[in-house]
């Protein structure tokens, strides 16, 4: 079998001149221009640090790296929380008692069976707890700053929305019942309704603040 070598000479030659051409049209950056955008972009990232370590999340979490894009949705939904407690009475009824400051302890997480999930008007996550994870295996770092929508069974969106608007006219707890999506429920089987995989059957009580 023959090859002819011209073709491929001249198509060599063809590459090696088009990349000379490209280097010298090029225009090489000036150092002093890349020394500002080092600068800038460490400038950039110091911020983010700091910016970071005021999240309303476990340091565990906080200590590693989290994209600059969730550490601005996290940081507005931090803002919304506090301009959405500023106003509300420092005590909240639980269980018969009244729960203050004084008597909040962030280590109640712990010996709660449960999570805590503070939402607005619009049923935005604008705060959960790190326990959520254990319960249902998601992200409080992707959770926060989204619609709790996104989490619960479709079916179950009504009875949410439904339940929760009394609190506005009532001063009493609700105690919601939902499905919520979950990476630690069991694969759906033969006895198991499809539509049900990937959610955990949750119940908690609702205050209205």
């Amino acid at each position: 079998m023959l090859y002819d070598n011209s073709d491929m000479e001249e198509t060599t030659t063809s590459v090696e001149s088009d990349s000379r051409r490209r280097r010298s049209t090029t225009t090489p950056v000036p150092s002093h221009q890349r020394t500002v955008a080092q600068q800038r972009r460490f400038l950039e990232n110091v911020e983010f640090d700091k910016l970071s370590a005021e999240l309303p999340i476990a340091r565990a979490i906080s200590g590693q790296h989290i994209d600059k894009t969730s550490v601005v949705r996290l940081a507005s939904t931090f803002i919304r929380l506090h301009e959405c407690i500023s106003g509300v009475n420092a005590s909240v009824g639980c269980y018969g008692t009244r729960i203050t400051p004084s008597t909040w302890d962030t280590s109640m997480l712990d010996i709660l069976d449960g999570f805590l999930a503070c939402l607005s008007f619009n049923f935005d996550l604008l705060y959960v707890s790190e326990t959520i994870s254990i319960h249902l295996g998601l992200s409080q770092v992707e959770m926060i700053g989204n619609s709790l929508f996104e989490y619960v069974h479709r079916e179950d969106i009504t009875n949410l929305q439904t339940m929760t608007n009394t609190l506005v006219h009532l001063d009493e707890t609700v105690i919601v019942n939902v499905r919520m999506k979950s990476t630690l429920a069991k694969r759906a089987n033969k006895d198991t309704m499809r539509y049900t995989a990937g959610y955990k059957a949750t119940s908690g009580k609702t205050y209205a603040a």
